[in-house]
């Protein structure tokens, strides 16, 4: 007849298998944390690099026009990082409550159309056959946007407010820029690159306290909104 075994060894190996087990387990959940952790990593660094890309084109970009309008002599601002070109000079601010281009300021704007109409169709979904591939669709939009100065505007005919005096500014040179190629290009949604926008007395550039700050704001900027993220893989 078998001799049995202590009772305190069946303890031993029933906890001996359990200790197994649970290793075994503790090694799958390590493994798949590590995987879950390396895949993570892997995503955040592709969207750094992918975030790092689009804020160079858009750099780039602002840096192209700006640099091509002052070959023109076109004064202006440009803001690299936020992708901005400003366009505060006397010789292009609106008079107080108006927002009709003199004819001045309307050549001037002509060769700001010229300008971008030699960068922007590369940067567009429907681009040229000469650009570079890597940048078709990159940008969504080129915003024209309107500002006037902190003065209420007090409604006459078809403008009632600053905020739409600041959308009939941006109107009218969106209507300028657009009287040619620039009117026919898309973004990856197949909408118009070029919008006009409105924004009163909400974003000045000098403190509204005299006439020299105030007529400063009374201008327009040109924004570039590159592609989503999202959108661009």
């Amino acid at each position: 007849m078998a001799k049995r075994k202590p009772q305190s060894e069946d303890l031993f190996a029933v906890f001996f298998d359990m200790m197994t087990g649970l290793l075994f387990v503790f090694i799958i959940a390590l493994v798949a944390y590590m995987l879950a952790f390396n895949d993570k990593h892997s995503q955040e660094m592709k969207l750094k690099s992918s975030l790092k890309d689009i804020t160079f084109l858009q750099s780039d970009l602002v840096r192209k026009v700006s640099n091509e309008l002052r070959r023109y002599g076109i004064v202006h601002k440009a803001d690299i990082r936020a992708g901005v070109i400003s366009f505060s000079d006397p010789s292009l601010e609106f008079e107080s409550g108006k927002w009709t281009l003199t004819e001045s300021q309307q050549s001037t704007y002509s060769v700001v159309q010229k300008v971008l109409q030699e960068y922007m169709p590369c940067y567009s979904s429907n681009p040229p056959a000469n650009c570079r591939p890597d940048l078709s669709g990159k940008v969504q939009a080129v915003v024209i946007e309107g500002h006037t100065d902190s003065v209420p505007f007090k409604g006459r005919s078809s403008v009632s407010d600053n905020m739409d005096l600041s959308y009939q500014r941006a109107k009218s040179v969106y209507s300028q820029l657009t009287n040619g190629e620039l009117k026919k290009l898309v973004n990856s949604d197949h909408l118009p690159l070029l919008l006009a926008a409105g924004f009163g007395s909400s974003r000045p550039i000098s403190k509204n306290i005299d006439n020299a700050s105030k007529s400063e704001n009374r201008r327009i900027d040109i924004r570039f909104v590159m592609t989503p993220l999202w959108k661009t893989g």
